[in-house]
């Protein structure tokens, strides 16, 4: 006599394969590898799914150290990476701290897999900084994201424009974004080094149409940065971003840059600003300065909150 549990294991085995891809992408990549134990016909089905997320607080590994939990996402990514068949649509990552050459590696193989979309965040900067901020090197911004030219979607999260930020950064990027439509950024405007870097994203950016990003805090108090000076020397027409959201605290450097995407992009429709209020800066003075910003498009709002 045929078992509820036989019966149940039959469907599971004989769902269609678009079925099972589908019902892979939803899970987590950790459960998706292990569903290779179900059955026969789902071994090995979660190596097609398109779209990869790797989050290191979310990885079910034994407690531990954040070195070693940082070991046991390094050796889960390379198994994952190395047994994938299919395309990769989407690479996300969040971890603590990682070796350049290990990300190297990584981009290396997404590019040739023609990744549309990039997701990548440091939880934080003490346990990279000593590692990474080496001088006399080509910037990691050119040896990380030098190969992906089939990007359609980037977002750089917290720590990581700073880690693309270092070492010594060309006078402008020797490739071409044509198919990158969207950018996120978690960016300390202060930094000269992270605005040289993104600027020269945008540089290689032509046909970017969306553009979002988030200040760190510090600069809500360093006001000492003449941010122009970043913007001189490029030539930077952003003809086809339409809308840019900006969450700020107010900060010299970020109204600098405000001016700049205002009177180079020619076709911009909405500028939302997020101002998150500080004792240090002065709203109303923040506001008039928005308004007098030149605009090269006729149909430019600010929306100012």
């Amino acid at each position: 006599m045929e078992t509820p549990h036989r019966r149940s294991s039959d469907i599971i085995s004989n769902l269609p394969d678009q079925v099972i891809e589908t019902i892979l992408a939803y899970w987590p990549i950790q459960d998706a590898v292990q569903t290779s134990l179900l059955s026969n016909k789902w071994r090995y089905k979660w190596n097609l799914i398109p779209t990869l997320v790797f989050h290191e607080e979310r990885t079910h590994f034994p407690p531990d150290t954040k070195a070693f939990a940082s070991n046991k996402i390094v050796n889960f990514v390379d198994r994952v990476l190395l047994q994938h068949k299919g395309s990769i649509h989407k690479f996300e990552l969040s971890t603590h701290s990682l070796q350049d050459y290990v990300i190297d590696s990584w981009l290396l193989f997404l590019s040739k897999n023609g990744v549309k979309e990039l997701v990548l965040q440091f939880l934080s900067r003490d346990r990279y900084c000593d590692q990474h901020f080496g001088q006399g090197k080509v910037s990691n911004l050119v040896r990380g994201l030098g190969c992906l030219t089939a990007l359609e979607k980037l977002v750089i999260g917290e720590c990581f424009m700073e880690f693309l930020a270092m070492g010594i950064l060309p006078k402008r990027l020797l490739v071409t974004y044509d198919r990158l439509k969207s950018i996120s950024l978690f960016i300390n405007f202060n930094d000269l080094n992270q605005s040289l870097a993104m600027l020269f994203l945008f540089q290689s950016s032509p046909n970017l149409q969306e553009l979002k990003m988030l200040a760190n805090q510090v600069a809500a108090t360093e006001y000492v940065v003449d941010f122009w000076k970043a913007l001189g020397h490029l030539n930077c027409s952003m003809n086809h971003l339409r809308m840019v959201k900006i969450i700020m605290w107010g900060a010299k450097s970020e109204l600098e840059l405000i001016k700049f995407l205002l009177a180079n992009s020619p076709v911009l429709e909405i500028l939302s600003v997020n101002h998150i209020t500080s004792e240090k800066v002065d709203e109303s003075r923040v506001l008039k300065e928005l308004v007098r910003f030149p605009r090269a498009s006729t149909k430019a709002q600010i929306e100012y909150k």
